[in-house]
């Protein structure tokens, strides 16, 4: 009996399998020739029935790599609502692959970068921060810490609290540099140079506007007045505003007037031949953190 029991369910798997198949084999047709919306969403739909005939987690990833894609063409149409819904086709597909292997590399590099782009910041954060520790070893392909560090500094840019967002690109920085630990530099990607060269320009200049706001501070609010500190802060700043120009200036409206207000600053301290103080890290670095903290709540300022 033992024996039979065994054989009809070999045999029951067999058939779902085979189903899977079939049913596999459909959706890849129907995807092929899918010209709307609806088709692909039909093909989509035909390839997660395959996925649960074979209890396929592989089945699932593709159907959420296909419907990101989707969504990526989308918003490129200005089609967020369409954009919207293939998203949450991947997310439900990632989600359905987990269940099926908890430790499917691909859904747990890919969950958290879909809840990004739903929105889902907190959802995104703890599966990008599942993926760096579970599957660092797959970094050359799958990206965990890439996509963690990307995600980490578009959340930075959306922040209107400037001690949120520099927290944000340290965190950014210091993820898009562990990959690169990872990897070794010689196999640094064009695309992760640029991302490394982007973060850094924010970051030096989210660090300058705190130092240029030291520095004003010292120059304008401190009794006995010192000059000469300030003008050291300022210079400082200036040389952050200096290194973030080539990718910052355009991209955030402050830039520009920030800048033009630091140069002011300098050029009436030099005029009266002020010599700047020579500043220490640990000056530097204490001023960064109390200017961020204070810029991110009017009411200190």
């Amino acid at each position: 009996i033992g024996g039979l029991g065994v054989a009809a369910a070999l045999a029951f798997l067999g058939i779902n399998f085979f189903k899977g198949y079939l049913l596999s084999k459909e959706a890849v047709q129907k995807l092929t020739a899918a010209e709307s919306v609806e088709d692909v969403f039909t093909g989509l739909e035909t390839l997660e029935k395959a996925g649960d005939r074979s209890w396929d987690p592989k089945s699932f990833e593709i159907v959420a790599r296909r419907a990101m894609l989707e969504a990526n063409t989308a918003l490129q149409g200005n089609d967020p609502a369409v954009a919207e819904k293939f998203n949450l086709r991947a997310k439900a597909a990632f989600e359905r692959s987990l269940e099926l292997n908890p430790n499917f590399s691909a859904a747990l590099a890919g969950l958290p970068r879909v809840e990004d782009a739903l929105g889902n910041h907190a959802a995104a954060e703890e599966g990008h921060q599942k993926a760096m520790k579970l599957i660092w070893a797959r970094e050359i392909k799958l990206r965990p810490y890439f996509h963690a560090a990307r995600s980490s500094f578009l959340q930075a840019l959306k922040s209107d609290n400037d001690a949120i967002a520099l927290d944000l690109l340290r965190e950014a920085k210091s993820r898009i540099l562990k990959r690169r630990e990872i990897l070794e530099p010689r196999r640094e990607l064009d695309e992760e140079k640029e991302i490394r060269g982007i973060i850094q320009a924010w970051l030096n200049y989210y660090e300058g506007r705190a130092i240029f706001q030291r520095g004003n501070d010292i120059w304008i609010n401190a009794k006995p007045r010192n000059p000469e500190l300030a003008l050291a802060f300022l210079l400082e700043a200036q040389t952050r505003y200096q290194l973030s120009e080539k990718l910052v200036k355009g991209k955030d409206p402050r830039w520009e007037r920030e800048a033009k207000q630091l140069k002011f600053s300098v050029e009436t301290l030099e005029a009266a031949q002020y010599q700047p103080v020579k500043l220490s890290e640990e000056q530097i670095g204490n001023a960064i953190e109390k200017e961020a903290v204070l810029d991110s709540n009017p009411t200190t300022r």
